[in-house]
């Protein structure tokens, strides 16, 4: 396998840990919002963050999966995490 192959399968598993982490904070963040003030605004809230950090979950486990995996195994093994990660399939 070529090194710039590799190395670009690496910074997509590296770039998405990065965009996932920061959206899944946001979620849990609102989320806390919600579960210590419930209204409306709050649900609003924390349902909007949850659905952009399951929308770009789904986007960049498509992505991944239509690419070559990564040749180091931890890379690889969070790519296979990222493919299984939600828990239902979500309509295109």
């Amino acid at each position: 396998m070529s090194p710039t192959r590799s190395s670009s399968a690496d910074r997509r598993i590296d770039r998405a840990e990065q965009e996932l982490l920061a959206l899944s904070i946001e979620a849990q963040q609102a989320d806390w919002i919600y579960n210590t003030y419930v209204t409306e605004d709050t649900e609003a809230l924390s349902s909007r963050a949850n659905a952009r950090l399951i929308g770009r979950t789904l986007a960049l486990a498509k992505e991944i999966a239509t690419n070559p995996p990564p040749t180091d195994p931890v890379r690889a093994r969070k790519a296979q995490l990222l493919r299984v990660s939600l828990s239902l399939v979500a309509p295109s």
